[in-house]
């Protein structure tokens, strides 16, 4: 995450200063929104995980947050944040 923070057009202090063309505004501008979209899904991945090792920790970690029941380890080993049975979604959310 930090390295991407890095690159981030937005993160060179010198740029509120720069006089820059439109044009490399324009440029700086999608770049930033594509960093600020990296970083948001690399948080997001990093709450799917954190949860997946809290509930490997309190003993729930494969069964469904929703019905209770095994969700199926082919599933998990495909999605391993994964919270709910095939029966009850098709997303990893908490």
């Amino acid at each position: 995450m930090s390295d991407l923070l890095a690159q981030d057009p937005f993160s060179n202090t010198d740029r509120a200063m720069d006089k820059a063309s439109s044009d490399t505004e324009a440029s700086d501008e999608s770049s930033h929104d594509r960093f600020a979209a990296m970083v948001d899904e690399v948080k997001a991945k990093l709450t799917d995980v954190d949860g997946a090792l809290f509930r490997i920790a309190d003993g729930t970690y494969g069964y469904c947050t929703k019905c209770g029941d095994l969700i199926d380890t082919d599933r998990l080993a495909i999605l391993p944040t994964a919270t709910l049975c095939l029966k009850h979604g098709n997303s990893h959310s908490l």
